[in-house]
């Protein structure tokens, strides 16, 4: 049974290794926390379910809480789900937009899980999708900031082309 409301339990054909995960991930992590004693705490995994294609988990460490990201299973065209593109943006756009969750540790070796993946901070909030949700239909204040937050959409594009060339540069986190 998922212990949040907005995560379900592991689909049985997206199952990964878990074991080889927090043996890769739990000394990585470490090295990026002030605070890791969280981190000898049974590992639980759970999944976010409404993703299109890439799949997302959940992973809690007593009170830590982590969202796992990788490619879906099975064969992926070249250059498509691009877990190490999608995980240098982030790099480069949290410390500037500090909305965006702060990505923790990339891994690009497909022995750990099958894939490359990257670990960032799990953020809670409302998922806004094809319609406004109900959730946003009694709350006037909030409204009004959603399409601030919104609007990262149109100046991602601007904003990309300004660190587009030092994206090569970004370090990775969790990565010597």
């Amino acid at each position: 049974m998922s212990e949040s409301a907005d995560t379900s339990e592991i689909r049985a054909s997206e199952q990964l290794n878990w074991v080889a995960l927090a043996e890769y991930i739990r000394p990585r992590l470490a090295a990026e926390l002030k605070d890791a004693t969280s981190l000898s705490e049974p590992m639980v995994v759970e999944q976010f379910p409404g993703g299109h294609s890439n799949l997302t988990y959940l992973l809690r460490f007593g009170n830590l809480e982590f969202a796992l990201r990788r490619p879906p299973l099975g064969p992926v065209p070249p250059k498509a789900h691009d877990m190490a593109r999608e995980c240098r943006i982030l790099t480069a756009i949290h410390p500037v937009f500090p909305l965006a969750p702060k990505p923790y540790l990339l891994c690009e070796d497909p022995a750990v899980i099958g894939s490359t993946f990257y670990l960032m901070e799990r953020r809670h909030g409302v998922v806004i999708r094809g319609q406004e949700p109900p959730e946003l239909l009694d709350k006037p204040r909030l409204r009004e900031q959603t399409p601030h937050c919104c609007r990262l959409g149109g100046v991602g594009t601007t904003g990309a082309l300004a660190f587009r060339s030092d994206m090569t540069k970004v370090r990775y986190p969790g990565r010597a």
